[in-house]
């Protein structure tokens, strides 16, 4: 082999050792910012559960029901809802009145017991 050769080979092989490196520098940068956005996105996915963990406790129908009562306006809850939303039972069964009798005739007018 011939020096020239040997001068264009070494050049080649210095080239290409030169790419090896650049490229694997440019690798170990891109890894890098891959783990950095990993850990971003495990970040933000927890900031995420946290905030819907919060917006579904306060969803729910006491917290609307105490902001309600805190800005003065009315729950229509009967007895029956008041006692199983604080139990988490219904409330026991109370006896119902005796119903009215219809006392109106066919021309729709009230008529006397």
């Amino acid at each position: 082999m011939t020096i020239p050769r040997m001068v264009g080979l070494l050049l080649a092989l210095t080239v290409v050792g030169l790419g090896v490196v650049v490229i694997r520098v440019d690798e170990a940068a891109i890894s890098q910012r891959i783990q950095e956005l990993q850990f971003r996105q495990t970040e933000l996915r927890r900031q995420l559960w946290t905030q819907e963990m919060e917006l579904a406790r306060l969803r729910s129908p006491e917290m609307i029901r105490d902001r309600a009562e805190r800005f003065g306006l009315s729950t229509s809850l009967t007895a029956t809802e008041k006692d199983k939303a604080k139990t988490g039972r219904p409330a026991a069964k109370k006896p119902a009145a005796p119903a009215k009798k219809d006392t109106t005739d066919r021309t729709g007018r009230v008529g006397r017991d």
